[in-house]
């Protein structure tokens, strides 16, 4: 059968055949209780302790502190993990608070919190409790490569008893920062003649993605070959490429001289723009076009939406696809420019453009609308009667209302609470959608 740690007996549990057996504790009527460690009344707790629900007969008061393992550290990850419960409150998933360096009230940092819900089948097979307890919590951004750290962590009490430390603390994290990525970009020959190409050749390490910008666009592999094709004007070509990995960005760019003329083949092309409906960003316009059958490498290129529409030399009311404002098209011999014609796509009549699509008028930007806790979005926790400033911003969305635990105007933009309770926070704007805080509040008392 599956243990959890060989370190257990911190919890002063023995297993003895299929029986848990539990050290410090077990109750009239041959009920047996968990044993956490501190067991100690909590004097905040009204009449020096509370009603342990579960423990047994008699009305025995015996305020059980959470309490848990701090089962790891993940280097890679920047992460911690374990598991935390309430014994008195099994069913309840309890948050966790990490802090640097020393624990809670003893020169420790606070870093973050997270809640211990995810599956941990060998606690709720030992402990025989149900429920996820397991966690598994990512330290900020800015705790990378700040050095070696103690870490502390510290179960927090879903019902006031002291919010003790977890099992075998002071495990020592190194974040170290992603290396950084690194390029080499080249091309030959550096000077060619007009009707001539060139190869490019690039390699990079600890990146994820590179783009191509200037003479060449597009995704690029991490590493690779590529041909320039012919290049029949005279002048300098600039070759960018970026790429990007977890540790930033680099660039590089390399020039191409082309010297000499050549006489480029002919073409013609045209087309019409579209109207972009209500809720669209993209309409479809028609393109025609006519390309000399000498040319290399035949294609019709659309700069706006950076792709090759066809590879034919002829095309006639083709369909393509507009983003709004102008769409520049262009035929092409290889990336050799013939013949370039721009297409427009214009919002519809009673609607306006919101930066992401066309609108109806009157409705704003569009964008949906955003509502903070001390400027963080989501769900944060504070200690209860702390004061959290409530921010919200319509987006210049009309007909909007925000939830009625934030008394004032919506035109304030701020409001003050007073944490208590775990409360959300809302605005809606209807159609052009709604946002939410949750501020979550731990309990007021001490982690020892």
């Amino acid at each position: 059968m599956k243990t959890l740690n060989s370190r257990y007996h911190y919890l002063g549990i023995l297993r003895v055949g299929t029986v848990l057996l539990f050290s410090l504790s077990f109750l009239a009527f041959g009920t047996f209780a968990e044993a956490a460690v501190d067991n100690q009344p909590n004097p905040d707790a009204p009449g020096g302790g509370r009603s342990c629900g579960g423990c047994g007969g008699g009305g025995f008061n015996y305020p059980r502190p959470a309490t848990g393992y701090f089962d790891g550290v993940n280097a890679t990850t920047c992460s911690v993990w374990g598991w935390a419960y309430d014994p008195d409150n099994a069913n309840t998933q309890i948050d966790v608070h990490i802090y640097k360096d020393a624990r809670a009230g003893g020169g420790g940092t606070f870093l973050t919190s997270c809640t211990a819900n995810t599956a941990r089948p060998d606690v709720n097979q030992i402990i025989g409790i149900p429920g996820n307890h397991g966690f598994s919590c990512t330290l900020p951004a800015s705790y990378v490569g700040t050095g070696i750290h103690s870490l502390w962590i510290h179960a927090i009490d879903s019902n006031g008893s002291p919010n003790n430390l977890l099992n075998t603390n002071g495990k020592v994290l190194n974040c170290a920062p992603p290396p950084a990525p690194t390029l080499s970009l080249a091309i030959a020959p550096s000077r060619i003649s007009a009707g001539s190409s060139a190869n490019l050749s690039w390699t990079s390490s600890n990146a994820t993605s590179c783009t191509a910008s200037g003479a060449w666009t597009g995704g690029k592999s991490l590493s690779g070959l590529q041909n320039t094709g012919p290049i029949m004007v005279a002048g300098t070509r600039s070759y960018t490429l970026t790429c990007s990995g977890a540790g930033g960005t680099v660039t590089r760019t390399v020039p191409l001289n082309i010297t000499g003329s050549v006489a480029l083949p002919s073409a013609t092309i045209s087309g019409n723009g579209c109207t972009i409906p209500a809720g669209g960003a993209t309409c479809s316009g028609s393109a025609t076009w006519d390309i000399d059958s000498t040319a290399a490498q035949p294609n019709v290129y659309s700069a706006a939406r950076n792709v090759v529409i066809s590879n034919s030399i002829t095309g006639s009311g083709v369909a393509v696809q507009l983003n709004r404002g102008a769409n520049p098209l262009q035929a092409r011999s290889g990336t050799n420019v013939l013949a370039q014609a721009s297409l427009t796509a214009a919002c519809a009549s009673g609607t306006v453009w919101s930066g992401s699509s066309c609108v109806p008028s009157g409705s704003g930007t569009g964008n949906p609308p955003s509502i903070t806790a001390n400027n963080t979005s989501g769900t944060i926790i504070v200690r209860s009667g702390s004061s959290v400033v409530i921010t919200w911003n319509t987006n210049l969305n009309t007909s909007c209302t925000l939830s009625s635990n934030i008394p004032v105007p919506i035109a304030q933009g701020t409001y003050t609470v007073t944490a208590q309770n775990t409360s959300t926070y809302t605005i809606d704007c209807g159609v052009a959608g709604s946002d939410s805080v949750t501020v979550k509040t731990a309990p007021a008392t001490y982690e020892s």
